[in-house]
């Protein structure tokens, strides 16, 4: 795909043709430049992990997480930590947010 032209009939282009829709549905990721301006100055990349412990013992993991809460803490990045549906491991994830590209507002 190489270009949308957005409107009632959507005409999507590639370099060896068109395609007119009723719909278009974009898939993809924060890398889509300026082939939909509109969206993509909202979008930024992030980088993601994800850890899990081994079983704890199941006081332990109580005292940790209560009530089988999930945790979380968006102050800079998102972190957050769960009980995996086993229940006696811990769950850890995070994402940032890479600095090298800021959303246009």
């Amino acid at each position: 795909m190489i270009a949308v032209d957005a409107g009632p009939s959507p005409i999507v282009r590639t370099r060896t043709g068109s395609v007119r829709a009723q719909y278009v549905l974009v898939c993809g990721n924060a890398y889509l430049g300026e082939l939909l301006p509109e969206i993509g100055g909202r979008m930024m990349p992030v980088s993601s992990q994800v850890l899990a412990t081994e079983p704890l013992d199941a006081g332990l993991i109580e005292n940790l997480l209560p009530a089988n809460y999930c945790v979380e803490d968006a102050n800079y990045v998102l972190d957050y930590y769960r009980r995996t549906p086993q229940t006696t491991d811990c769950c850890t994830a995070a994402a940032s947010v890479m600095a090298a590209r800021i959303p246009r507002t």
